[in-house]
């Protein structure tokens, strides 16, 4: 989608973070800060989560019953940091800790995505 981070592949065997800004038929247009990077799609590698990255986007973390970390994205939606994974999930407020999973998020552009999916507004920087 449009303002998804990727890993590029540029100047040879380096790569950087960019995000897409155009998407073509036959190729992909990304943005690598002030440069730019254009071609197919293959080419392109997913960033993956971390959290730091959650942290770095200001999502504060906190330590759930389990002691389990988590990462509040709104009144009604948590990212569950599981140690292999992170869960994108969905709270209940008014239910005592009454969650449910809505989908496991590896890369930073799937959290991207579920974030749009549920109305939440936040630019993912990294």
């Amino acid at each position: 989608m449009i303002g998804d981070w990727v890993y590029v592949p540029h100047d040879g065997n380096v790569t950087h973070y960019g995000q897409v800004k155009a998407i073509y038929e036959s190729y992909i247009s990304v943005k690598l800060g002030d440069d730019s990077w254009a071609g197919v799609a293959e080419a392109l590698k997913p960033v993956p989560l971390t959290a730091e990255i959650l942290e770095k986007n200001g999502f504060e973390s906190d330590t759930n019953m389990f002691g389990l970390c988590y990462y509040e994205l709104s009144k009604s939606y948590i990212i569950d940091n599981r140690g292999d994974r992170f869960c994108f999930v969905k709270r209940f407020p008014g239910l005592r800790d009454s969650t449910f999973h809505v989908i496991d998020v590896k890369y930073v552009h799937e959290l991207q995505h579920a974030l749009r999916l549920c109305g939440i507004s936040k630019e993912i920087v990294l």
